[in-house]
Formats: C-alpha cells, sequence, structure tokens
C-alpha cells in the first residue's frame, strides 16, 4: 500500500464487519485517510528507516504508535522523539502543503555586482511565492556571508496568504579586498511555516548562495596548461542562473571529461531538476537530458561508446527544436525526437556533479574537465572534428576553459561574465590531453 489505494482492499473490509482501523508500512511517511465508512486507514512512517525529508507534523518522522482500543472507539497518537502527535492531521493534502513548501527556492531578482577591486555596494531584492492558494505561509529569511561582508538587514520575516508573493530588499556592501582564496558567496537561508487551521508545520531550512556579476578585471593568461579536477569532497564548480540567459530554442553543451573513475549516477554539466537539460555519465555511459514537451527527451550513447577512465574525450549535446542529439569525440551516437518549450529552473548550472533541488551538488563527477561551453544555437549537425580549444562567438553564453583560477572564481571567457564560483577542494591540474 502507498497511502492512496485503500480501495484495492476496503470493499473486503466493509464486507467483513468488524474492521475498525487498518495499519500499513513500507512508505516511509505517515499518511492518515479516513474514516471510510467507519475504517480509519493510517500509513505508518519510519522506526529508524530512511527519510529523505524531516517534517514531523506532515507525517515524515520515526516514531512509535500508541493505539487505544475500547468498545466504542479506538484512539490513536504518535510518539516522536520528546513529543505526542494527532496522526490525524497527517492528510494527503497537508503533506502534499508541506512538500510543495519544502521545495520553493528564492527568485533572486538581480545579481550583487562585485566591482574590480572586491568591494560591493548595492541594493538586493529576492521575491517568495506561496506555492499552496489555500494556506497562509510565513517566511523566515536570514543572510549570512564573512567577516567582510555587511548585509542590511541580517534577517527578515513576513507572512502571505495563498498564492501571494512578497518581495523583500537588502542593502549589501563589502569593503574592498581582493578576490581570493578566503572570499566567500553570502547566502541566503530560507524556512517557512505552513499555516494550517489552529496549527502550523515548521518546514526545515534551505540555503542558497547569492548570484554574483563579478567584474575579474584583466583575466590573466594561463602560466601552464591546467585543467578543473572535481569530485574530491564534494570540489564542483558553479554558474548562477541569472548569468546565463539561455532562450527557449535550440541550444548545445559541450566538454571535454576525462573521468577518473565511475558510479552508478554521475552528473558531469547539469541544470536538471525535473526541468532545464543536463550532461551525465552514469556507469560511464553519456546522456544528454532536455526536458520539452512536457517531459525529458534523452540521447543516449549505445554500450560500446562508453567513456573510458584516464582518457579524453568530446562530449557534446544538441537541441535543435525537433531532436536532442549526442555526439562523443565529434560522433552522433545517440538521437531522440524532441520538441516544444523548455521547463526552465532558477538553479545554478554545475560543473563537475548534478543539481540538486536546493542547489547543493549530488553525484559527483570525479575526473578532469575541461573548455565547458553552453551556445544559444545547434552546433553540430552531422560528424564533426572537436577543437581542442574553443573560440567564443555571438552564440556563446557560457566559455569556461578552466586554465586558470582568479582567487575562488573560474573565469568565463565568452564576454558574459558568467564567471564560476569555485567550491569544496576544488583545485586546477595538470592535462596531460
Amino acid at each position: 500500500m502507498y497511502g492512496d489505494d485503500w480501495n484495492q482492499v476496503h470493499e473486503i473490509l466493509v464486507a467483513g464487519g468488524n474492521v475498525r482501523a487498518v495499519f500499513a508500512g513500507h512508505i516511509h511517511q505517515a499518511t492518515y485517510a479516513g474514516p471510510q465508512d467507519g475504517i480509519e486507514y493510517l500509513s505508518l512512517a519510519t522506526v529508524g528507516g530512511g527519510q529523505n525529508f524531516t517534517v514531523p507534523e506532515a507525517g515524515w518522522l520515526h516514531h512509535w504508535n500508541l493505539i487505544t482500543v475500547r468498545d466504542d472507539q479506538i484512539q490513536m497518537a504518535m510518539l516522536p522523539v520528546g513529543e505526542t502527535m494527532d496522526p490525524r492531521m497527517m492528510t494527503e493534502q497537508n503533506r502534499s502543503e508541506a512538500r510543495r513548501l519544502r521545495d520553493v527556492r528564492p527568485e533572486f531578482l538581480s545579481a550583487i555586482p562585485v566591482q574590480e577591486d572586491g568591494s560591493v555596494d548595492a541594493e538586493i531584492s529576492i521575491r517568495l511565492s506561496n506555492p499552496n492558494p489555500n494556506r497562509g505561509v510565513r517566511w523566515h529569511v536570514t543572510l549570512e556571508g564573512d567577516d567582510r561582508w555587511d548585509l542590511e538587514p541580517n534577517h527578515r520575516h513576513a507572512q502571505a496568504s495563498g498564492s501571494a508573493a512578497t518581495e523583500m530588499t537588502f542593502r549589501v556592501r563589502r569593503v574592498p579586498g581582493p578576490v581570493d582564496s578566503r572570499w566567500g558567496v553570502p547566502e541566503l537561508v530560507l524556512s517557512s511555516e505552513w499555516m494550517g487551521p489552529g496549527v502550523g508545520i515548521q518546514i526545515p531550512e534551505s540555503r542558497h548562495p547569492f548570484p554574483l556579476n563579478v567584474d575579474l578585471g584583466d583575466i590573466p593568461e594561463p602560466d601552464s596548461d591546467q585543467v578543473l579536477k572535481t569530485g574530491t569532497k564534494g570540489a564542483h564548480a558553479r554558474v548562477a542562473n541569472s548569468s546565463l540567459p539561455l532562450p527557449d530554442g535550440p541550444m548545445t553543451l559541450e566538454c571535454w571529461v576525462r573521468p577518473d573513475r565511475f558510479s552508478n549516477r554521475v552528473g558531469v554539466v547539469t541544470k536538471t531538476e525535473r526541468s532545464e537539460y543536463g550532461i551525465f555519465a552514469s556507469n560511464g555511459r553519456p546522456e544528454f537530458y532536455v526536458h520539452v514537451g512536457g517531459g525529458y527527451r534523452v540521447a543516449a550513447a549505445p554500450e560500446q561508446f562508453r567513456l573510458k577512465t584516464r582518457s579524453w574525450s568530446h562530449v557534446a549535446g544538441v537541441y535543435d527544436g525537433k531532436s536532442v542529439r549526442l555526439f562523443i569525440n565529434g560522433k552522433e551516437v545517440g538521437r531522440s525526437s524532441a520538441s516544444g518549450s523548455r521547463l526552465t529552473n532558477a538553479l545554478p548550472l554545475v560543473v563537475g556533479g548534478d543539481v540538486a533541488a536546493d542547489g547543493t551538488m549530488t553525484s559527483p563527477f570525479e575526473g578532469r574537465l575541461e573548455e565547458v561551453r553552453l551556445s544559444k544555437i545547434a552546433r553540430y549537425t552531422q560528424d564533426f572534428a572537436p577543437l581542442d580549444r574553443h573560440t567564443p562567438d555571438a552564440d556563446t553564453l557560457l566559455l569556461l576553459p578552466c586554465d586558470v583560477a582568479v582567487g575562488s572564481f573560474l573565469p568565463d571567457r565568452s564576454g558574459q561574465k558568467a564567471h564560476a564560483a569555485l567550491t569544496g577542494s576544488l583545485k586546477l591540474a595538470p592535462s596531460d590531453r
């Protein structure tokens, strides 16, 4: 049972005439679905099992149940750590509304402009949208940054009715100083409270780095042939969504990769989270995803085109408005029909992994990358000879050679200043290509 299909057994239980309550497990989410014809139904959560979300009041919890049976009634109580709860409030509607609130991401209405000397003095606004039309919400926003940032106010609170949008404005300042390895990106910490009839449910906080528009000045030439090494202790690079104005329509995403090892799920360069686009290499098998026409369209490489460890390969994904194509070392190896509008999101582009719903990196790529390029055209329509070095043109939105770092940023050489922020123990390593 999955909490919403009691009808498979309901008529049998009603016919028996002696059933007043039914308890079932397996789905790891407590859901109350009764009473129906005098029978109460309750799906149980976990007692030590896996939980990917923790909101006890909405049914994601570790618990014991206390059931009291009398001739005229059945009483239920859930006992999570440290408290007692009424499981009858854990309805599917409440659970769905809590999940939607958990998935809310702040919309940054502009990026923080960072001057060449590292200074900042700007007003930045965000927008929060209540996803539940019939419920109110309380927003709690906190700004965090290192000691060189002045963030005012550093916290804000607001309350909104169903489907309402809330805008907040903050003053962001930073003293002049080098864009060095100590350079930290300020974060917005968001938490919220679902407001039901006479009860509130606290939604856990999520963290969101502010998008930056960084002036790196004159970008130095590399001293040696270097590339980006990712996958160690969460090391990856990320480009803010606001820096990538990719229009709906044709596109090309490409890069050179040298994998060290593979796992069951590997993101290479991605913006995918039930939307957008990305290159994957799970178990060494390249795939290009684009979310168009209401779902993902995938071009996948057959078995004989799996990537080899410690060997360089050029991978390119192309969407031309009619199909999604995948090229390995210039040869088309996969294609599927695709058309329609691309579903977008506000998440960053992650280089060296997959992007999660909260904007963090998951499914890391362990190896070396370089020459990451995003274009607003379908660059390849037939087999081609990949270039060692890409050159920017009017259709280039992002070009990361990955051969030099300026402080904690990978310079973008497209001319769009879509510089990638380095995250984790990320470093440049010698290239052997």
